[in-house]
């Protein structure tokens, strides 16, 4: 399938989905990203953004535009959803940053844009970085990993590692 879907918290994902053609650009990809909030109807959902459906989907100018409101749905410590505690220590939320982080990079690299880098940046500085203690805690045995208090998804905190090798 074509379609993605990124956690933003527990109740909340992005969608962008290749189920209904009339969504879809010429060659078969999403044209819509919605906000999906648990027990909608993906029908239901909002409409974040609608792109281009004919022309080049690599230099579209919808990358454009998203970009330009993306800082639109980042918190004041500049990544997506709710301001975490201290630790960072949520699985969803950096499972969830995969792809954004990982396209923001592609972006950033193919643009030379000194906002999506700055973008970049401050999603490291406050999301990644400051849950590295918690990362090296995570699901341990100990007092001190229960002090951290992942919250858990049954999701895969492996997604973290795929964005650092984005980073490099």
């Amino acid at each position: 399938s074509k379609s993605q879907v990124e956690w933003l918290d527990r109740d909340t994902i992005l969608l962008a989905d290749a189920l209904r053609t009339e969504a879809l650009t010429e060659s078969g990809y999403p044209s819509e990203v919605r906000l999906w909030k648990r027990g909608q109807k993906p029908s239901e959902s909002k409409l974040l953004f609608r792109g281009e459906k004919s022309g080049s989907d690599r230099a579209s100018p919808s990358l454009l535009e998203i970009f330009a409101r993306s800082a639109e749905l980042h918190n004041r410590d500049g990544y997506l959803g709710p301001i975490l505690p201290e630790s960072r220590a949520n699985e969803d939320t950096l499972a969830g940053h995969n792809g954004y982080f990982c396209g923001l990079c592609e972006y950033a690299r193919w643009t030379k844009d000194p906002r999506a880098l700055a973008t970049l940046r401050a999603m490291s500085a406050n999301l990644f970085v400051p849950c590295r203690n918690s990362i090296a805690l995570y699901r341990r045995d100990s007092d001190e990993a229960v002090q951290v208090n992942w919250h858990l998804s049954g999701g895969d905190i492996g997604q973290l590692f795929l964005l650092l090798d984005a980073w490099r």
